[in-house]
């Protein structure tokens, strides 16, 4: 059971802080996530997990993790994250040659388009 900060530091192989858990989460992932205090950071309640996408105006779900929590719940919340980042950027990142915008005004990407070989485009 992950009990506070540095239970939880010791888990992902940080330093007994939020930002040193937050830069191993970041670095950790493909989607970047983030990792953040629940309730007040001095003394936090638990942890909150998510991620931005770039070029996408919403991210990702926040998944709240309140102390104490299993360290499997941990994984697999971030785990949760890498998934939807990664659901949101094939949404939405297409290049020209994908296809069509869709209501959003965004292209999904084409895994078989042979211009971006399925790897889609910066917005």
């Amino acid at each position: 059971m992950i009990n506070n900060i540095e239970e939880l530091a010791s888990e992902v192989g940080a330093d007994e802080n939020i930002k040193s858990i937050s830069r191993r989460v970041y670095k950790g992932t493909a989607c970047g996530a983030w990792c953040s205090p629940l309730g007040d950071e001095a003394a936090p309640s638990g942890v909150v997990v998510g991620s931005i996408v770039e070029g996408v105006d919403h991210g990702t779900q926040c998944h709240e993790l309140p102390f104490p929590f299993k360290a499997e719940e941990f994984w697999k919340a971030l785990q949760e994250v890498e998934d939807e980042a990664g659901e949101i950027w094939n949404e939405t990142h297409g290049c020209e040659d994908c296809g069509p915008d869709n209501e959003y005004g965004y292209r999904s990407i084409n895994p078989n388009c042979t211009t971006c070989e399925g790897g889609g485009a910066i917005i």
